[in-house]
C-alpha cells in the first residue's frame, strides 16, 4: 500500500524548533522513511493514537524522537523533539 505523508501545523512548529544543521535534517529525514517504509512498526503510546520513532545521540547533536499517527493511507507527522535517550521517556 501506497502511504501519503501529511504533516500537521504543529509538526511544523516543532520542526521550526529544532537545531538547523545538515546533521538534523539528516536524522529527521531517516526517521521519515524509517516510517514511511514500516509505519505500523512502532507500538500505539498507551491512552492515544499517537506512535513514535526514535534516534539515538550522536556527537553532534540530541536525538530525535518523532510522533506520529495512522489513518488508512494516510502518515500524519505531530511533532518531532530532540530528546536524550539516557534519560528515558517522559
Amino acid at each position: 500500500m501506497s502511504r501519503r505523508i501529511e504533516p500537521v501545523p504543529a509538526y511544523h512548529q516543532s520542526v521550526a524548533a529544532l537545531p538547523q544543521t545538515p546533521e538534523v535534517w539528516a536524522a529527521l529525514g531517516t526517521l521519515v522513511r524509517h516510517l514511511r517504509g514500516r509505519p505500523g512498526e512502532a507500538e500505539i503510546l498507551r491512552g492515544t493514537t499517537a506512535r513514535v520513532v526514535y534516534t539515538w545521540n550522536l556527537a553532534t547533536h540530541h536525538g530525535l524522537r518523532l510522533f506520529y499517527s495512522i489513518d488508512g493511507p494516510t502518515i500524519y507527522l505531530l511533532h518531532v523533539e530532540e530528546w536524550d535517550e539516557l534519560l528515558g521517556d517522559d
